[in-house]
């Protein structure tokens, strides 16, 4: 965080409009410790005596300190094990009670959106283990793909979400990927370089000749809802591709289907055995070899609700 965002940050948290009654001068000076210490770019290792130093208190008030801020949300804690494993701290950007157009300085709606579908994207490991991503975690993915999108990108976002997509399906680069895109930070430019390599001779070539297709009568446009199942299982419909049964719906979007096609914005239709529909309004993307659903104003994974289960 640059020295003038963190004085716009330092100043909102001292109105005391937006802020929770709750809060006091320690636990605006505490949050203020953990950002000019980088808290809001990635989550911060500090011991109960080092930050005690730092504010010059004792390390109970800290502690209710901490707790206190937890509570409200403004920043995050997983507990280290141990004296030698100090815990680990975030400051929730989007929870503090700051202006919007400040957030936006920091991380924009785009890259927040991305982060989301990354950890969609690698929330199955290679091994085959499922991850859990918290807040504080797709914080962190932000600003990282926030600083590729500045930095190495000229503010390009479809060329940072194919460098994405090439590091994640790329041998050379697939193991650093899945593990996050801050393990990309090191070989971001080279790999960004590679992947414009690989692009730019399909796209010197001529597009071939578009061939008629023959419509299928029985399929449903995008936006008309399915019929409900006789099986008395749950149906879900994405653009044409209509399937019973949540597990082999998401089988479709690891398979890649080509049937599937990358959308701002289209309608996901979910029909309960009831007869009952729900219908989100999502981006369709394509992260690897598998597709992602998001939701278009939220940015976060829809088949990740319980609703749409």
């Amino acid at each position: 965080m640059k020295a003038e965002e963190f004085r716009e940050v330092m100043r909102g948290l001292l109105q005391s409009e937006g802020r929770p009654e709750e809060i006091g001068p320690e636990d605006i000076l505490l949050v203020g410790c953990l950002l000019l210490h980088g808290a809001d770019e990635k989550p911060v290792r500090m011991s109960g005596s080092t930050i005690s130093m730092s504010l010059g208190c004792s390390e109970s008030p800290l502690k209710i300190s901490v707790r206190r801020l937890v509570a409200v949300g403004w920043i995050a804690k997983v507990s280290g094990k141990g004296r030698k494993n100090p815990n680990l701290y975030s400051v929730m950007i989007d929870k503090l009670p700051v202006a919007d157009e400040l957030k936006r300085t920091f991380i924009s709606p785009a890259m927040r959106t991305l982060a989301a579908q990354y950890s969609i994207a690698i929330k199955v490991s290679t091994s085959g283990k499922k991850r859990r991503f918290t807040k504080a975690h797709i914080q962190r993915m932000a600003f990282t793909l926030q600083t590729f999108l500045d930095k190495h990108c000229g503010g390009d976002e479809q060329l940072l979400r194919g460098a994405v997509n090439f590091a994640l399906s790329s041998v050379a680069y697939q193991v650093k990927a899945r593990r996050g895109p801050h393990e990309l930070r090191r070989v971001f430019k080279k790999m960004l370089a590679a992947y414009q390599a690989a692009a730019t001779p399909a796209a010197q070539q001529p597009a071939p000749a578009a061939t008629p297709t023959k419509q299928d009568p029985e399929a449903h446009p995008w936006d008309v809802a399915p019929l409900r199942s006789g099986q008395g299982e749950t149906v879900y419909k994405l653009q044409s591709v209509t399937v019973a049964g949540l597990n082999a719906f998401r089988q479709v979007l690891l398979s890649g289907s080509e049937t599937i096609k990358e959308s701002d914005g289209c309608t996901f239709f979910v029909v309960m055995p009831d007869g009952s529909t729900k219908e989100y309004r999502v981006m369709v993307s394509k992260f690897g070899p598998a597709w992602s659903l998001n939701d278009t104003v939220t940015g976060r994974g829809v088949l990740d609700s319980p609703k749409a289960a």
